[in-house]
């Protein structure tokens, strides 16, 4: 043992951490206590140095528990700085707090400390998205089983909720460059099945008839949509129905975030786990808007099997040569036919409602294919290019990308994510992207942009759409699609980021003009199409997030009638788009009564809960706004910290740099900290 272990280990009980830390620093010769201290400390450039000593005193002593304490209370004054919280970070701090956890979880008051440090540790923005996924996948398990030991100490379960909360968003946050879905199977380590059946008896009235507060019911309402999000099994079982019932009760409370993440969780647990890119309301709609890492540019998988590159020669041995020559009972396959039939469908709609459900294969093909793949499409679009019809062809490639996605979300599994579901649906967006810039004049692949993806960027390749000429349909699906992308947007920004921010208030607006979109848009539709029913849907949906406290019971019953009616209908029809939503609708419509029976007091609770009146009043306040155009300023800091907080993340630092250009506004790190593109700031430069 050597002396700064006898020091410590030699103090009598009850040990004071504060102690601690001023014989750990002692020792090792280095003072974190106080702001000055943390000055000379980035004034000297000794950041390195000073974690340097707290990490190897760490590995040196983590048998020791009141040396470890010193360490942590050290840890924990660096994280008072923005500049010293990236250092910890970026020695790898995390680990000995995961060891700490292992060695010493026995000792309550240690381990009270230690949940601090894992929670201040567990900031998103104070850390790169790489190391919040290794905190997650490191620290989820180890705190899911802490949560019985903190059920009667309500200051200290919301640091253990609240830390589960940011690592469950951790795993969303992190880009997917390859498209792998190797983590689906790291998943089923993170004991998140047995982490449901722990949160929900701590909102449950029955179970816990204590003092129930808004922290706890926004942690745990955010951790289950996430749960539902990266692995919907763990809702599965013998007590489905009253696990998902939670969800039910969401979608009816008075909290317009909490309402939108009882609809994002239904969502989540009815969309396969292996699909990370293609549903309704993503949740990484969020962690897309706030990086500044593109997956899709980083993506390491080829796209020459979905996007290839025709030569005039090419054209022509492919038409003279197609890979399909005959249908499924011999009979000749003309291409150049099928491939006119499948243009004039996609420019000018189906012939009827029936084939706004179900692709009409059998019409479109002249007949019965073995398989719709890559090399059916080059055929396709080889036949088009030879006949000199290459908008056609880029219609036709864009359409058969759209169908192959489909087909792989329908019938793929998670070995599909891993290659060619990920590809097509990059190659969608790459093809909407070049049709656009290719024929800037044709409504086509402007609707083809905006079907492609979810966000901000949408509204203005609307605009720019809509001012094209012509082809009534296209339009009307461009409104559709674009109702779809504000209400995507709209729900993910509530019930994933912060009351009052900038993205929280931008939801709400969002909100507000996909329901005035989708009412003009279900007037053009036509009301036995596909995509009228959706929209209906949708509709029902916005006004139960919006309006369902205004509520009585028979206008409530009105509303879940046609709810009824539309996700039947869907439903009946086997439609293909969005198959998640109207799944999710007739849970909601199937768990109301147990809702009732089971959440109501939860309910009532909430309506008493000071947070939740203050939301709800904010957020009618922004429905009612005539203008939607207002601009949105990030909240700044208050005026004392101002000069001394990162114009980005709000870090506070007596290290900030200054912007070269401006020198006005002052960041922690040029690498570290940007402006969100669309956020006008005060100090913008």
């Amino acid at each position: 043992m050597n002396a700064l272990a006898q020091e410590c280990e030699g103090v009598e009980a009850p040990v004071s951490w504060d102690l601690m830390l001023k014989i750990v620093c002692r020792h090792l010769n280095i003072a974190v206590s106080t702001s000055r201290d943390i000055k000379r400390i980035l004034k000297t450039h000794s950041c390195g140095k000073v974690v340097q000593k707290l990490l190897q005193c760490s590995l040196q002593n983590e048998q020791y528990k009141n040396v470890c304490g010193g360490v942590l209370m050290a840890i924990r004054k660096c994280f008072q700085d923005t500049i010293l919280t990236r250092e910890v970070h970026n020695q790898r701090l995390s680990i000995f707090l995961f060891r700490c956890l292992e060695l010493h979880a026995s000792d309550p008051q240690f381990r009270d400390l230690l949940l601090y440090c894992l929670f201040e540790f567990a900031k998103p923005e104070l850390t790169t998205s790489k190391c919040q996924h290794e905190q997650a996948y490191a620290g989820t398990a180890k705190l899911v089983h802490l949560i019985p030991d903190y059920v009667d100490n309500p200051q200290m379960l919301q640091v253990l909720l609240g830390t589960l909360h940011r690592y469950l968003y951790s795993f969303g946050s992190v880009p997917h460059t390859t498209g792998s879905s190797a983590d689906l199977s790291v998943l089923e380590y993170l004991e998140l099945p047995l982490l449901v059946k722990s949160l929900i008896p701590l909102i449950d009235s029955a179970k816990s008839p204590g003092l129930l507060s808004w922290e706890t019911v926004d942690h745990v309402s955010g951790i289950l949509s996430w749960i539902a999000y990266h692995q919907s099994s763990a809702f599965e079982g013998p007590e489905s129905a009253d696990l998902l019932s939670v969800f039910a009760a969401f979608l009816l409370s008075p909290s317009p975030s909490i309402r939108c993440r009882g609809l994002l969780g239904l969502l989540n647990y009815h969309s396969p786990d292996y699909i990370r890119h293609i549903r309704l309301c993503d949740p990484r709609i969020v962690a897309r808007v706030l990086s500044t890492v593109d997956a899709d540019k980083r993506f390491q998988g080829g796209l020459s099997t979905v996007l290839p590159t025709f030569t005039p020669e090419s054209i022509r041995k492919r038409y003279h040569n197609p890979s399909v020559k005959t249908y499924c009972d011999g009979s000749p396959f003309n291409t150049y036919e099928a491939a006119l039939r499948i243009a004039e469908f996609e420019l000018h709609g189906p012939r009827d409602a029936s084939e706004s459900f179900a692709y009409p294969f059998f019409r479109l093909f002249g007949g019965l294919l073995w398989n719709i793949d890559a090399p059916l499409v080059d055929d396709l679009e080889a036949a088009l290019r030879f006949h000199k019809k290459d908008f056609e062809a880029d219609v036709v490639r864009m359409a058969m990308l759209n169908l192959i996605s489909r087909a792989l979300v329908t019938t793929g599994g998670p070995g599909s994510l891993s290659g060619t579901l990920y590809a097509t649906n990059l190659a969608r967006k790459r093809a909407a992207a070049d049709g656009m810039r290719r024929w800037p004049d044709h409504y086509y692949f402007y609707y083809s942009t905006v079907a492609s993806r979810t966000g901000i960027r949408n509204h203005e390749i609307v605009l720019r759409g809509l001012a094209c000429k012509g082809n009534p349909h296209l339009r009307t699906l461009m409104m559709y699609e674009s109702a779809l992308n504000l209400f995507n947007m709209a729900v993910t920004f509530l019930a994933l980021t912060p009351f009052g921010g900038p993205l929280w208030e931008t939801g709400a607006q969002h909100l507000k003009e996909a329901e005035i979109c989708a009412v003009a848009t279900l007037e053009l539709l036509k009301p036995d199409v596909a995509e009228h029913y959706i929209l209906r849907n949708i509709s029902c949906l916005i006004r139960i997030i919006t309006r369902v406290p205004t509520f009585g019971s028979c206008r409530l019953s009105t509303l879940m009638d046609e709810l009824g009616s539309t996700s039947s209908t869907l439903l009946s029809e086997k439609c293909l788009l969005f198959p998640e939503l109207s799944r999710a609708t007739n849970d909601f419509l199937a768990l109301y009564p147990i809702t009732l029976k089971t959440w109501l007091p939860l309910i009532t609770r909430m309506e008493a809960m000071e947070h939740v009146i203050r939301e709800d009043a904010e957020f009618v306040s922004i429905y009612r706004r005539t203008s939607s155009d207002d601009q949105i300023y990030r909240t700044l800091p208050s005026l004392e910290r101002e000069e001394l907080c990162c114009a980005w993340c709000s870090g506070y630092s007596v290290g900030l740099k200054k912007c070269s250009r401006c020198g006005k506004v002052k960041y922690c790190g040029k690498e570290w900290c940007v402006f969100l593109r669309f956020i006008v700031f005060v100090n913008r430069c």
